[in-house]
């Protein structure tokens, strides 16, 4: 009987401990009232800077410390302190270089909760250009989980919500404080969620991350990105984070970043959610004339600066370009170039290197227009390596006799093709040419340097294969026009004489294995 009355006591304490404990949404919403104090956040902007200051997170070094819990055993007590102490400072240099990559970047989320949308606005300046580059994608935070994970109480509310399958992992420590583990289904994941025991407050999360190289995946290895949020202020009677520190066990490394929250529950433009322009839509095209018949055309966007040199006859402009492979982006060009020469046709293209695609020319090709390219290695005139079936472009242009590929060096009347790399290291390789004009002492060269001034020293490799060319033919050249330049700036010729000095004072003997 007393086994009975035992059984019947443990049976009800487990009864009243299972009746004491909280479920999970239960826990979310302490912690949305805790953050929130039960109003709704409906519009902000969040601007997000990498912070240089930050060291690496104790976590992290422990974590370090558990990877070697597996050959601990068998390697002597000074060696493995070694190899900790490097893990330790290989960890500190990664964090430092990606401080000073990372520190010209400034993220902003802009979120309007009525409109159901997140826009992702990246600027980061831009050492090549001396411009600040920027970027934006659109969520729709109504399904995209990526839309809240800077922002904990966007967290909260997603795991609020009935769709969302959640469940209880128990107690569990962060720096030393008892927290919640909360686990969200994502996909074929499960995200870990901690929040506060005492305060119910979002201190950190944690996404599991495949490794995406497939030996890996074998052994089902995974790494964690882990965000933790610090430093709470009341903001306009929100508990926001001025501060998270985000880790990436895979790579070992570990930033600081600082949040600003501006128009807490302020009006937002909507035009903020409309898409970035398309690539052919941000193109501007300029020509300039550099000689009498010579004009040089750029192609100007945010993606870089294209240069295609037009040799204009009487009646007829000859291009020599690189492959602009967008259909939209040549009918802008062609239009550009019929503005500036309304009585002229195309009569032929150069291209310094092979074509990929021929249906995007379709515009150039309505007068006779001939495309003249090098082709790739052990390819003849009538095949490349694409199939040409596929392209019926193609197919037309060779059938009427207006495809000419080379793999050696040719010459007319006019003009000098010259090919770059004649032995070329694999069969899949480009021929790459350059084309100089005799009468009008100018070479087409396929470079983009970093900028186009004599005194720099970052000359390339193939910029000094062509001066040696110059020089052993002896071609009287007085400008090379670039094929792209990293800045619209730039001038858009060099003077022969400023190309030798460039050489020269380049030392290629770093470009050396």
């Amino acid at each position: 009987m007393k086994y009975f009355v035992l059984a019947f006591i443990l049976l009800l304490l487990d009864f009243q401990s299972f009746a004491q404990i909280v479920t999970p949404k239960e826990i979310v919403k302490k912690a949305l009232i805790a953050h929130t104090g039960g109003k709704e956040l409906n519009q902000y902007r969040l601007k997000i800077e990498f912070d240089t200051s930050y060291s690496i997170p104790e976590e992290f070094l422990t974590d370090i410390s558990s990877k070697l819990d597996s050959i601990r055993r068998t390697l002597p007590d000074s060696f493995l302190k070694q190899i900790e102490f490097a893990f330790a400072t290989q960890s500190a240099e990664l964090y430092k270089s990606s401080a000073e990559e990372y520190a010209n970047f400034s993220d902003e989320v802009v979120t309007d909760v009525s409109l159901r949308k997140a826009a992702w606005i990246r600027m980061q300046f831009n050492s090549l250009t001396g411009k600040t580059d920027s970027s934006k994608y659109i969520d729709d935070i109504n399904t995209s989980y990526s839309a809240a994970q800077k922002n904990p109480l966007g967290i909260l509310n997603y795991l609020a919500s009935d769709s969302v399958l959640l469940r209880y992992a128990g107690l569990s420590s962060v720096n030393g404080e008892s927290c919640h583990m909360i686990q969200v289904k994502k996909q074929d994941e499960w995200i870990d969620v901690f929040i506060t025991e005492k305060s119910h407050i979002l201190r950190r999360w944690s996404e599991p991350i495949r490794d995406s190289d497939p030996s890996k995946q074998k052994r089902l290895l995974q790494e964690k990105q882990i965000t933790t949020y610090k430093d709470f202020k009341e903001i306009k009677g929100f508990l926001l984070p001025v501060s998270v520190e985000e880790l990436w066990t895979s790579m070992g490394s570990a930033v600081r970043k600082k949040l600003t929250w501006e128009g807490l529950n302020e009006a937002v433009n909507s035009s903020l959610f409309m898409p970035a322009p398309v690539k052919e839509e941000s193109i501007i095209f300029r020509i300039h004339e550099i000689s009498q018949k010579l004009h040089v055309m750029e192609q100007q966007s945010r993606f870089g600066n294209n240069r295609l040199l037009i040799r204009a006859g009487k009646h007829v402009l000859d291009l020599f370009m690189v492959d602009f492979n967008n259909e939209k982006v040549n009918a802008q060009m062609i239009q550009e170039l019929y503005r500036k020469f309304p009585s002229h046709r195309i009569g032929n293209i150069y291209c310094v290197h092979d074509f990929f695609d021929f249906s995007s020319y379709k515009v150039f090709f309505s007068q006779n227009t001939k495309l003249i390219y090098p082709k790739r290695s052990g390819m003849d005139d009538r095949s490349a390596w694409w199939n040409f079936s596929k392209d019926t472009t193609g197919r037309q242009l060779h059938r009427a006799g207006r495809i000419t590929t080379f793999d050696k060096d040719f010459k007319t009347n006019t003009l000098l093709a010259i090919i770059l790399n004649p032995a070329l290291e694999n069969v899949s390789t480009s021929y790459i040419a350059c084309y100089f004009l005799p009468i009008e002492k100018v070479v087409y060269f396929y470079e983009n340097p970093y900028n186009a001034q004599a005194d720099s020293k970052n000359a390339r490799p193939r910029e000094k294969l062509l001066y040696d060319l110059i020089k052993q033919r002896k071609l009287s050249v007085e400008k090379i026009v670039y094929s792209g330049a990293y800045m619209d700036n730039a001038p858009l010729f060099m003077s022969f004489n400023d190309f030798e000095k460039r050489i020269l004072n380049t030392d290629f003997t770093i470009y050396k294995n």
